[in-house]
């Protein structure tokens, strides 16, 4: 898993695990991993987390994203 990405979206208390390499994502438990749970604690009072990530947004629909038309809000 050296593509790895654990990402965490707004309005959605769980982490999720991007693998990819494999394509796959999948929910994690921040419990009992230190760092992890220190991040979901600073993400929850509502700052970004960013290391080793240098573009990320959240699209409302995907085939806007794929019409190349992008929502930046």
């Amino acid at each position: 898993m050296a593509n790895t990405v654990v990402i965490g979206v707004e309005g959605d208390a769980a982490l999720y695990m991007i693998d990819l390499d494999a394509k796959t994502v999948e929910p994690i438990e921040a419990l009992g991993q230190d760092a992890l749970l220190k991040a979901n604690a600073i993400r929850s009072t509502g700052a970004p987390v960013i290391n080793g990530i240098n573009f990320a947004v959240k699209v409302a629909q995907a085939p806007a994203l794929s019409a190349g038309h992008f929502d930046g809000h």
